[in-house]
Order: structure tokens, then C-alpha cells, then sequence
């Protein structure tokens, strides 16, 4: 059995060999074996690729390129993920490491979310050059820079390519696998919408309709699932009947109209085909709960045309009714008059880690109330080290912004007791306020949807995040993305805490926070269906 590496490559081939050199020197790993996946079409790369084969102290090297020049796109997010599965899938005798250092942003960003479903991967990774903020001492350089003093024949490149460990902090981040993780690798392999599955204990009826699609849809190597979800409207017959109902019954109806949304949900748990004027009605049926929505679809809407449930006998009297045709239900009856905003009276709350990028999250913002049709966000909650003053600024920017452009949302801090995270105890400190956060927020607003936010903070929070979303039970997470290159350094340029300060005014730093200055055509989201930690 081998000790293997994997590890993405971005901007800088150090953080590669460093990673190696600090496993072995600090962690006792002695590798066999480094997979580097790199995007093939990003200029420079595979000189980037050449130097870390000519001074990584590991004899075996694997370089596996991606047919990209950066996960910048849903389709491009998606295929990293497709290539990581095929390489997990490769390695799976072998005893595996992941590094979340030094690949593109995205890339760096996703490298960790299969860690729960492979009982072989024994540890995630991530690497800080302690001399980040220093020019004349930092060791992470640029593959250009790189590539300069290779032609410059620099006798000092084998030590700058393997900074001493004394100067780097390796950063092991905390995980858990599932409890049945080959099972459940086993049983998304295999899955279909029509195929019923026996003899198994791990139960899908727990995971979102999204993710199911999503993971298998990866596991199978097939296509990525169309993103198209249904708009989801009501009938003034169904509008009235929701709020004459309980707060149980509407949490238990809400859940369903948010599963409604995605086709193959609607496909598999349809249940009963009504011959109507004007369209086909059916009931949907979750799992053995009582409660029965009575629906049909009308292009890419589904509309919910009643409200029915066992508990008062309406889903009875309705059915018995339609098999008997004495009652032939009409869309003219049913037209669709309300949609979720209208049932939506408690907004959501968008919950980001912030490190040193604020705009990240007045971007999520902006893009989950452009794409989302039923996302209302009233409330943003901030989980940030509050001893770093850069970070402090952005959160104090964050909330002068909201209050000038959107001044019904309010804006929650969560500050951690940390400048950074920078070790272990950093992890656990973080982790566990993003959980305090979460706990904290369920409890004061129990009606509220909690959407995570992966982007904005260090590459550490990012997973962090991840996985007390995991834990948590979050189902709604997402990546924010810029899919043009150049427009994305504009931004890092022109929106650091410290440019944006600059501008002096409010007005000024909320139109390039909340995109007003930009295409909006170029920031796309990846939502990240995740499968909750306890089946």
C-alpha cells in the first residue's frame, strides 16, 4: 500500500513541493507517490509542471491534466470533480493525501468534498507561507517568476523550489468520513430514479432530490445534471389553504414545494395520473408523510393546485372523487396566481466565513437573488477572525454597504477568537463557531433557510465550512465564480478591503461590491448539493 499525494497545481509549483517536503519533515509521511492535476490550457502551467518534476523530493511523479484553463464555470467545476473521482477511483488500495494548497481557486475549493465518501484518504492538507506579507522573505513565488530564475540559471532555484519547514505552517484540517462510506459510494454508482434499492441500510430517502442527482451523476461519469429547476407557483385555492394550515404542516408542506422544484423529484414521486381539462394533475407523495400537494406542470412551471393531507381526510375525499370521476379538476380552475416569494413571509439567511475578499459576499448575495427564484435573503451572518484588522475592516465595509443598499437585511456577527487560521487549534476554534453559528441562528430564526457560502475566506474555512454544513444538516451551499479571467484580476485589484476603503464613499463601494460596475453575465454560482454527514 502507497503513500500518494494528491495535489492541484495554480499560480505557484512551491506550493507542491513544499507540501511534500513539510508532510515528510514535520509529519512523518514519507511519500511514494504525487498525482498533480493542472489545467492544461492555463498559460505557463506545464513549465509550472516541469519544475516541480525536476525538484520534488518524490521519485514518482504523476502529472494528470484537465481539459481546462480554469474551473471558472459550472461546467468546468464539474468536470474537475469528474477528474477527481478518476483518480480516487484509481488509488483506492493506496493510502491517500489531499493537498488544498496551491491549486486555482475553485479547484482548491472543491479538492476536499470527497474526503467523507474514501475511508482511505487519511488526511487533508493545507499549507501557509509564514512570510506571506513580506516581500523580500516570502517563499512562495509565481510560476513566471519561477520560469525567470530557471533562464537566469539560478543556483539557489533547487532551495527556492523547497522552502525550509520552519517557515511554512501545515495546517491539517479536521474530517469525518460516512459512517458506511463504500456502501453509499456503492449504492450512487448504481443509482436510477426507476430502480428500487433492496438490502442496503444506507437510506437515500435522507438526502435532497439534488444531491442524489448530482453525486450520482458523478459516480456514473455521466453529464452533469441540468441545472433547469421548475418555477414553482399556486393557485389561490392552494395560496389560501397554506395559511389556514398549522406551523408544523407548512414546514412539512414548504419542504416539499423546495424538493418540486427539480424534475426528478417530480418523475419519482408523482403518484397518481388524473385526466384534467387542459393538463394532467397528480399528487405528490414524500416517502409516508400525510401530506399530499395536488399538482400538474404547465411548461416549466409546477402548479400547486391544492393542498391535501391525510390527517383531516381531504386527501382521501379528493382521490376517491378523481378515480371515480366525479370530479374532473380544470387548469381554468387552478391558474397560477402566487409563487414561493409570496408563501415566503420569513426570508433566508446567507451564512459566510469572511477573510480578506468581503465583495465575495455581497456577490452571493446579488447572484442568489438573481438565480434563485425563491431565495429571499433578510439576513447575512458573518463567521470571521475578529483579531485580524484587515478582516475587522471588511466586516465593518460589509455592514455599512447593506445598510445603504439593502436596509431590511440584517447583518449578524459571529467573530472568532483568531487572526487567522494558521494551525490545528485554529481549525477546531473555527470550526466550532461556524457550529455555535449555526446552532445559534436555527434557534433565534427556526423558519429560516440557512444558505452557506464556501467562497471568502482562507482555503482552511472553505472546508471547514463545508463540513459543519455536513454536520449540520445544511443542504444549500454554494461557490461563487467569475467566468472571465481578466475580469477576475480587475476585481482582485480593484476590490481588496484596502481599494475599496479608497473610494471614500458608501455609494461608490456598494455599486462594485453588489456588481453594479460589472457584466452580470460573468459571475455564475456553483451550488454544491451536499450529502448530509448522518444518513
Amino acid at each position: 500500500m502507497a503513500n500518494i499525494l494528491i495535489a492541484s497545481l495554480g499560480e505557484s509549483p512551491i506550493v507542491v513541493t513544499a507540501m511534500v517536503k513539510v508532510l515528510k519533515e514535520k509529519k512523518n509521511i514519507q511519500l511514494d507517490k504525487v498525482v498533480v492535476l493542472y489545467p492544461a490550457n492555463h498559460p505557463n502551467i506545464k513549465d509550472g509542471v516541469a519544475l516541480i518534476e525536476e525538484h520534488i523530493l518524490c521519485e514518482n511523479i504523476e502529472p494528470y491534466d484537465l481539459p481546462f484553463r480554469d474551473a471558472n464555470t459550472f461546467g468546468y467545476c464539474y468536470l474537475f470533480l469528474r477528474n477527481l473521482h478518476d483518480v480516487l477511483e484509481n488509488y483506492q488500495d493506496d493510502t491517500l493525501y489531499l493537498s488544498l494548497a496551491g491549486g486555482r481557486k475553485s479547484m482548491s475549493a472543491l479538492m476536499f468534498l470527497f474526503a467523507p465518501f474514501y475511508e482511505n484518504i487519511k488526511g487533508l492538507y493545507h499549507i501557509l507561507d509564514k512570510n506571506e506579507g513580506d516581500q523580500s522573505k516570502r517563499n512562495f513565488y509565481s510560476i513566471e517568476e519561477l520560469i525567470g530564475l530557471y533562464i537566469d540559471e539560478n543556483k539557489n532555484l533547487n532551495r527556492i523550489m523547497n522552502p525550509p519547514s520552519d517557515d511554512l505552517n501545515l495546517i491539517e484540517i479536521p474530517f469525518e468520513h460516512f459512517a458506511d462510506a463504500e456502501e453509499l459510494r456503492g449504492i450512487l454508482k448504481t443509482y436510477s430514479p426507476s430502480r428500487l434499492l433492496d438490502g442496503v441500510s444506507v437510506s437515500l430517502d435522507n438526502i435532497e432530490p439534488d444531491a442524489v442527482d448530482f453525486w450520482a451523476a458523478i459516480f456514473q461519469k455521466r453529464e452533469a445534471p441540468k441545472r433547469d429547476v421548475l418555477n414553482i407557483r399556486f393557485s389561490q385555492t392552494a395560496y389560501d389553504q397554506y395559511f389556514e394550515l398549522g406551523d408544523n404542516l407548512r414546514k412539512t408542506f414548504r419542504k416539499y414545494f423546495e424538493q418540486m422544484q427539480y424534475p426528478n423529484f417530480i418523475a419519482q414521486k408523482k403518484h397518481g395520473t388524473f385526466g384534467g381539462k387542459g393538463s394532467v394533475f397528480h399528487f405528490c407523495k414524500l416517502r409516508r408523510t400525510g401530506e399530499r400537494p395536488f399538482f400538474y406542470q404547465q411548461d416549466k412551471q409546477v402548479v400547486i393546485a391544492q393542498l391535501t393531507y391525510k390527517a383531516n381526510n381531504s386527501y382521501q375525499q379528493l382521490s376517491d372523487k378523481l378515480e371515480k370521476r366525479k370530479y374532473v379538476p380544470s387548469v381554468t380552475e387552478y391558474e397560477p396566481v402566487h409563487t414561493l416569494k409570496d408563501i415566503d413571509q420569513i426570508g433566508d439567511i446567507l451564512l459566510a466565513a469572511v477573510g480578506k475578499s468581503p465583495m465575495v459576499v455581497t456577490q452571493a448575495y446579488t447572484l442568489l437573488q438573481r438565480d434563485e427564484e425563491n431565495a429571499v435573503i433578510d439576513k447575512v451572518a458573518l463567521v470571521f477572525p475578529e483579531k485580524n484588522g484587515t478582516v475587522k475592516k471588511g466586516i465593518r465595509m460589509l455592514k455599512d454597504v447593506f445598510r445603504k443598499r439593502a436596509k431590511k437585511t440584517a447583518v449578524i456577527e459571529y467573530g472568532a477568537a483568531l487572526q487567522d487560521v494558521a494551525d490545528e487549534h485554529d481549525c477546531a476554534t473555527f470550526f466550532n463557531r461556524m457550529i455555535h453559528a449555526i446552532d445559534d441562528l436555527r434557534k433565534k430564526h427556526p423558519d429560516s433557510q440557512i444558505r452557506l457560502l464556501l467562497s471568502g475566506g482562507r482555503k482552511g474555512m472553505t472546508a471547514l465550512s463545508y463540513f459543519a454544513a455536513q454536520r449540520s444538516g445544511i443542504t444549500k451551499v454554494y461557490h461563487t465564480l467569475i467566468t472571465d479571467p481578466e475580469l477576475e484580476e480587475r476585481i482582485e485589484s480593484e476590490c481588496s478591503t484596502e481599494n475599496l476603503n479608497r473610494l471614500g464613499s458608501s455609494k461608490k463601494k456598494a455599486e462594485k461590491m453588489f456588481l453594479e460596475c460589472y457584466p452580470p453575465n460573468d459571475f455564475d454560482l456553483f451550488e454544491i448539493p451536499v450529502i448530509p454527514l448522518r444518513l
